[in-house]
Order: C-alpha cells, then structure tokens, then sequence
C-alpha cells in the first residue's frame, strides 16, 4: 500500500521523529496501520475501533496512546465529527481490492471520495450504476464536463472576457432545443389473398335418393326430347355400376340432362335404331308410306287373276300380305312403327 514517495514526504519524517523509531520500523507501523484499515473498516473510518484496539492489532509495543497520537499530529490521521477518525486521503493510498469492496457494495469513502470500478463484471458495474453513489458519480462527471463562467469569475481569471462568459452563463440557461421525432414509415399492407377465387369442385358418387325432377321433364318437352322417366332406371344402374373414380360426377343434373340428350339423337334415332318421331309431318310420312303399299297389294291381285286366264304379266314377284300398324313402348319412350307382315 506504501507508496515509493512517502518516504521522502516531510509527514513521514515528522512520524519518525515522534516515534523516536528508524526509519524502517516507522514505515513499518505506518504500513500496519493502514493494513488494519482495509482488513476492517475499508471507508478509512478507523475510528470506530478505539485506540488501544488499533495498537494492539498492530503490536504497538511503546507507550499506550502514543502511535494514534503521532498519527494525528503529523497528519496520516484526521480527527473527524462523524468517525472520531479517519485515515487521511485513504481513496489514494488504499489499493485497488479496497476500491472494488467498496463498489460491490455501493459505497463511498469516509471522506466522500467514490471507488473505482474498473475491476466490476457488467452485472455488478449495472447494479453500481443504479444505485445512489453511481447516481451520485453521474452527476459529478456531468457538472465537470460542463462548468458554468459566471461574470464574476470572468473578472477574477485572466483571459475571459465578459463577452464569453455572458455567451457561456446565456448557453447553459438557454434550454435545448427539443430533437423532432422521425416519424416511422408505414408498413407497405401485404394483400390477402382473394376468397372470391373459384374453388375447384370435387366429384361425388350419384346420390342414392336420385330420382326425375319437373325441370327434368321440362327440359325434354322444351326440346322435344323422350320422356326421362323411361330412363331413370337404366341411368342409375349404369352410374352405380361404375367403380372408382369414372363413377364421379361434379353435376349429376347435368350428367342426365346428356344422357336425355344422347338417347334422343337429332337426326330422330335411338341406339342405332330407326324411330319415327312423333310429329305432325312424320304421321303424313307414314300415311303415305301405307297407302303405296295398299296400291301395291291391289296391283298384285289383279296380276294374279290375270295370269289365272292365260295371260302374263312381267311385274316381277308380288308379296302377298297385309299392312298393320303395330304401337310398341321401348326403353326409348313410345314409338310408333310400321311392320309387314306375310301373310
């Protein structure tokens, strides 16, 4: 703890001629006094132990009272109001374990001098920081960066005029302008993405309850198609037959209004078969189909009784039969037909 100047400072000299000791031995007591300080009261206040405690630790073999008495007169002691003693600007001559004791523990020298914190991890540097002597170390490094030159200070120090202090006392009462806030751009908004999109539909078998609806039939007597009740049953044996995913269908109304379609084709035939269609011209087809073959038949008897008496005829073969309507109900719907038959 000694420094390499006390030796040749004049209060050491004026300790050793008190003590009547050489100069070794009076470094000596020195040193231990001020190891009894760290060890036990490290804010310099010493005097919270009493006279002969302090001799005693250090082994004061002289006079009772007369190593704390030199002490004080030569100065390395102070008497003090709050501590009865203190060890005279301890904070310079106490070594770097003192300070950082007294840091850990937020607190300040006797005298009011604060500790060292170089030695401090971060956690306890924060915690020092937050605490009433770190408060107070702030505030003293904040008014030593910026000193206030009153006029009265500029006539007693050479070399400031009264125009710079003015500038100086007008500067710090003037407040700080207040720094306007960057306002912070706006999120660019990100789009949803659309519900009005159009969903792909998935299929679905044939409902089982499916059966022929009134816009069913209405649909075959607008376009003149057959009568969707006589295919109702095919249509649902067909689709339930189906397996996997050929039996699928997104519109099964749809899907029968095709197959209506399909059975009913344009040219008026039906699974390859001839059909005569049920309209008004169709009927004077027929009726005129009827009465050639009544003509043919009536030529073919008279042909025939001819050749009886010995005449010829070069007609080439007559069929002989009748003609009859026959009405029959196909898979197709009604249809009306027309068949000969020999007789």
């Amino acid at each position: 703890m000694a420094l390499r100047a006390v030796v040749e400072h004049p209060k050491f000299a004026q300790l050793k001629f008190l003590l009547r000791a050489p100069k070794g031995a009076t470094l000596g007591w020195l040193e231990a006094m001020w190891h009894f300080t760290a060890r036990f009261t490290p804010q310099g206040n010493v005097g919270k132990y009493s006279d002969a405690q302090i001799e005693a630790w250090v082994e004061w073999d002289g006079e009772p009272g007369a190593l704390i008495a030199a002490l004080v007169q030569s100065k390395w002691l102070d008497d003090d109001s709050a501590y009865r003693l203190v060890v005279h600007d301890w904070h310079e001559y106490s070594d770097t374990f003192v300070h950082t004791d007294l840091a850990r523990h937020c607190l300040t020298f006797a005298n009011g001098a604060l500790p060292n914190t170089g030695r401090l991890n971060q956690a306890e540097r924060l915690r020092f920081q937050n605490s009433a002597v770190g408060q107070q170390r702030l505030s003293h490094e904040s008014a030593a960066t910026q000193p206030e030159i009153s006029r009265e200070s500029a006539v007693t120090q050479p070399g400031i005029s009264h125009e710079s202090a003015d500038a100086n006392q007008k500067s710090a009462t003037t407040p700080k302008p207040v720094p306007v806030p960057v306002p912070e751009p706006e999120p660019v908004p990100v789009p949803e993405p659309s519900t009005t999109a159009p969903l792909a539909r998935r299929g679905c078998r044939m409902p089982e309850d499916f059966a022929v609806t009134e816009e069913h039939r209405k649909f075959a007597k607008d376009h003149g198609y057959i009568s969707p009740d006589a295919l109702i049953d095919e249509f649902r044996d067909y689709w339930i037959g189906v397996p996997g995913s050929r039996g699928l269908k997104v519109d099964w109304n749809a899907t029968f209004r095709n197959r209506i379609r399909e059975k009913t084709k344009p040219n008026g035939s039906s699974n390859g078969r001839q059909s005569i269609s049920r309209t008004s011209g169709n009927f004077e087809a027929l009726d005129e189909v009827l009465s050639r073959r009544r003509d043919r038949r009536d030529v073919g008897e008279t042909e025939r009784g001819a050749a009886g008496h010995g005449e010829r005829s070069d007609a080439g073969p007559v069929l002989h039969g009748t003609v009859k309507k026959e009405f029959r109900c196909g898979s197709d719907g009604d249809r009306q037909a027309v068949r000969y038959y020999a007789s």
